[in-house]
């Protein structure tokens, strides 16, 4: 009865659903629990009255748990998901459910664009999940250093990275690369959802009143994006979506990186594509040295691999260096460490636009995450302000 894309596991829920379009709540993440009982917590005698689960269907959810009768003494239902899937749980232990596929009755399916809901809650800078929005590649936050809405895209939906830097929040990081991306969802995924922020209600329902403002569509997500085969057609299509709409230069692109991969040609295109129209590189430089980076970002990374990566994302585009600065197993960052660090950025002050120097935010899902603390803010205006006298580059900082 299911096609060959889902699946029924972790708690019976039904993964690969994020492209549906949700009425009411978004559909769980496949770590919760609660969504359909197993054989063995069904008590005999008690059966799911599906024909109360009112005006959804295929496609859909029951916005709410009192849409479902007969329950009596079940101690784990939360929602019906695909009706199809449901069948397949509960097909052979409930006799006479009647299946009906209604449509949508709310009216408000998505258009030939793509825009839909898009429900998810009220988003915040320490909330980034990437499926917030329950769309494969496109995903809405906070951004605390954007000031602002940035639309994200997140290419790397396998959790793949070719690094592992230790404060990482990405739950699952795995080493490797982004699988192949669908383009055609991808474009219909962003068109529809800026359509949704700029013409719809979106912000109003989603994003508090001081933050309402579209600020970006940034490459970024659970890996390193440039690693992505199609990282430039990538980067085509959003300069489309936003000159579709009249929004290039006043909604940037940005790309976040780890800068290791602007070597390739592939990349220096997709690079130069953003930089046409007033994009900008965030590049990451936590810290400078094979020890320092082994211990941060988990790569061995020689300051001259780092230096040449550097300039040639500042020939590209408009670039940032960014930098997240915090204790590691009770202690700052050396000052060896911050020397170092300043003496490989007086190699290209005249040429990057600022750092970003911030603090950490969110938790890391790394191990070893018991080893971090976050600095006190006089502590990253101390090294900002080293920074500026050494190098003469301005620095930002989100404590």
């Amino acid at each position: 009865m299911l096609d060959r894309g889902d699946a029924v596991e972790h708690d019976r829920l039904v993964a690969g659903e994020r492209r549906e379009e949700i009425d009411h709540r978004a559909i769980a993440r496949i770590d919760q629990k609660g969504m359909i009982p197993g054989i063995d917590k069904n008590p005999a005698g008690d059966l799911l009255n599906l024909r109360k689960i009112h005006h959804h269907a295929v496609g859909c959810i029951a916005s709410l748990v009192d849409h479902l009768t007969g329950q009596r003494n079940f101690e784990r239902i939360a929602v019906a998901v695909q009706m199809t899937a449901l069948a397949l749980v509960i097909g052979d232990t409930v006799t006479r459910v009647e299946f009906k596929a209604a449509g949508n009755l709310h009216g408000k399916d998505r258009d030939k664009n793509g825009a839909g809901l898009y429900h998810c809650r009220m988003l915040s800078t320490e909330d980034h999940r990437r499926d917030s929005a329950g769309m494969t590649y496109v995903y809405p936050v906070v951004s605390r250093r954007a000031g602002g809405v940035s639309i994200g895209i997140n290419l790397n939906t396998n959790n793949a990275c070719n690094w592992a830097c230790i404060y990482c929040q990405v739950e699952n990081l795995k080493r490797g690369s982004p699988p192949p991306i669908d383009l055609s969802l991808l474009h219909l995924e962003l068109k529809g959802f800026v359509g949704e922020v700029i013409d719809g209600d979106w912000m109003t329902r989603h994003v508090p009143v001081s933050d309402r403002r579209l600020v970006d569509i940034a490459f970024s997500g659970n890996g390193e994006p440039t690693c992505a085969a199609e990282f430039a057609e990538s980067v085509a299509i959003a300069r489309e979506v936003l000159l579709e709409r009249a929004l290039l230069p006043q909604v940037q692109l940005r790309l976040i990186t780890n800068g290791s991969q602007f070597h390739h040609p592939r990349v220096q295109h997709g690079v130069a594509l953003l930089g046409e129209y007033g994009g900008e590189v965030w590049f990451k430089l936590d810290r400078v040295g094979t020890i320092s980076t082994r211990a941060i970002n988990g790569v061995t990374l020689q300051p001259e691999k780092v230096l040449t990566n550097l300039r040639q994302s500042i020939r590209l585009a408009s670039t940032w260096v960014q930098t997240c600065w915090f204790g590691l197993d009770g202690a700052a960052p050396t000052a060896e460490e911050r020397t170092e660090y300043c003496r490989l950025l007086a190699e290209v002050a005249d040429g990057v636009a600022g750092i970003h120097l911030y603090g950490l935010a969110r938790p890391s899902m790394q191990r070893g995450a018991d080893r971090l603390s976050r600095l006190p803010k006089s502590e990253l205006e101390a090294f900002a302000a080293e920074i500026q006298k050494k190098t003469g580059v301005r620095v930002i900082i989100t404590p």
